[in-house]
């Protein structure tokens, strides 16, 4: 209630519009007593004058035991981020203080957490767990009180007289690793180590999120040094760069650049790309032995292909006079093939519809939406068998001219739209689309759309 009675003083004093200011209730439907709770608090905020709408987590046939911390914040997340999406909401901001940011730090440095985990929350980041949500990556996640203790937000709160509501297990510090680190925290706090004590971890974070913002502004300025080439039509991305990087930057900071260069090919995103698999990257753009190899030999070397981040990488150290320009080494980097348990996940069924359908991400790379009123449609990868069925159609020469000279394994990566063919009909299903090469036959009345995750819109 605090970040609401606040934003009401901004909008009175015209630092915010209060027309525009929307509040969200997030009713987990964990409790009896939820719902009751989730009216009170609306009631609050209306008696601010605030226009404020619940939102309901829907479990299905129960409540999970397991694991509901994790699911819990991923329903939160996505029904905010749909909320706002709808509304045209670009700014989501959360009460989050500086108690919660200890206690993350905490439970992610038991857990063994990376660097960028002990940062903690940051102030102002993407909204998470809404990578499939089209348009969430406009939203910004704004935590405004992180530096504030929740004892001066209550406080905030007695001194205006507004009333809050406190969940009751919150208390209870055997129903979640969190309560039982604020149960520490509140009641045992003094007999910490002064280094896990809450204000230590926060300054640590403060240091760590420092660092990382100055580590990444540095990865910016070097990308481009590895002068990349993103081919469109098959997603593949070259680098031409030096080894000389290796001996003028820190690792970690070509591991940033590298992040941020692969993360348009990538189905794991740039958030879902964890540093440590990137030093894997590493070893393959910057081959050590073959590199000795090359000065010994005074010829091209080239690197056995390699896998990390969903991705294959191909790298050849260069000789003579065609690299001064762009460097002595380039690499080839592409989508690795799927296994053969992948291939579901990757095909999705939209049902007839006179609307354009929700956009789905397909693979990670892709945004698709349809409208297709007559049959249902069939999103997925291209397969070797559709090379002979093309071949064989004439209506189909265009498509086979475009994809003229694509490797299979690269082709086998790019997505297609075909209309769903008959149960026992001869033929299956019917390509209609392949959006990359931007190739379209007039098929049941399909039309597609597609942009892939990095923003180049195809059709």
């Amino acid at each position: 209630m605090a970040l609401a009675y606040l934003m009401k003083v901004a909008a009175d004093h015209g630092v915010a519009h209060k027309d525009s200011l929307r509040a969200f209730i997030v009713d987990h439907k964990a409790r009896n007593e939820s719902s009751e709770e989730a009216q009170t608090v609306k009631q609050n905020l209306k008696n601010l004058g605030i226009h404020t709408e619940i939102l309901e987590i829907e479990w299905g046939r129960k409540v999970p035991k397991s694991n509901f911390e994790h699911l819990a914040r991923e329903h939160r997340y996505q029904l905010l981020a749909r909320a706002c999406i709808k509304d045209n909401i670009w700014d989501l901001m959360t009460a989050h203080h500086a108690n919660d940011q200890a206690e993350t730090i905490f439970m992610r440095l038991i857990s063994r957490s990376g660097w960028s985990g002990l940062a903690g929350m940051s102030p102002i980041a993407l909204v998470p767990e809404c990578e499939n949500i089209y348009n969430a990556s406009k939203l910004r996640l704004i935590r405004p009180f992180l530096s504030f203790w929740k004892t001066r937000l209550r406080d905030t709160c007695i001194e205006n007289n507004i009333p809050w509501v406190e969940d009751a297990t919150n208390h209870d510090p055997t129903s979640s690793k969190r309560n039982a680190i604020r149960h520490i925290f509140k009641h045992q706090a003094d007999s910490l180590p002064k280094a896990l004590q809450p204000p230590a971890l926060i300054a640590m974070g403060d240091r760590i999120r420092n660092r990382i913002a100055e580590e990444e502004a540095i990865a910016d300025s070097i990308i481009p040094k590895f002068h990349a080439n993103l081919n469109p039509k098959t997603f593949v991305l070259e680098l031409h760069y030096s080894r000389q990087l290796l001996y003028e930057y820190d690792p970690i900071i070509i591991g940033r650049a590298i992040k941020k260069l692969i993360e348009p090919i990538s189905p794991m995103g740039v958030e879902g790309i964890p540093m440590y698999k990137l030093r894997n990257s590493l070893s393959i753009l910057f081959p050590p032995l073959l590199l000795q190899r090359s000065i010994e030999r005074g010829s091209d070397q080239q690197v056995p292909k390699a896998t990390s981040c969903n991705l294959v990488w191909e790298t050849e150290v260069l000789t003579g006079e065609k690299n001064r320009a762009w460097g002595d080494l380039y690499c080839r980097i592409s989508r690795q093939p799927w296994r053969k348990s992948e291939r579901p996940l990757v095909k999705h069924l939209i049902p007839p519809s006179k609307d354009w359908s929700e956009p789905i991400l397909w693979d990670g790379r892709f945004w698709i939406s349809v409208r297709n009123p007559n049959n249902t449609v069939v999103v997925k990868n291209w397969w070797p068998s559709d090379d002979s069925k093309v071949l064989k159609n004439p209506k189909y020469k265009e498509l086979v001219t475009r994809f003229d000279r694509i490797p299979g394994s690269v082709k086998t990566s790019l997505p297609v739209i075909k209309v769903a063919g008959q149960k026992g009909q001869e033929g299956g299903d019917i390509l209609v689309a392949a959006p990359t090469v931007k190739f379209m036959v007039k098929e049941g009345g399909v039309e597609v759309r597609c942009k892939s995750r990095s923003g180049i819109t195809y059709m």
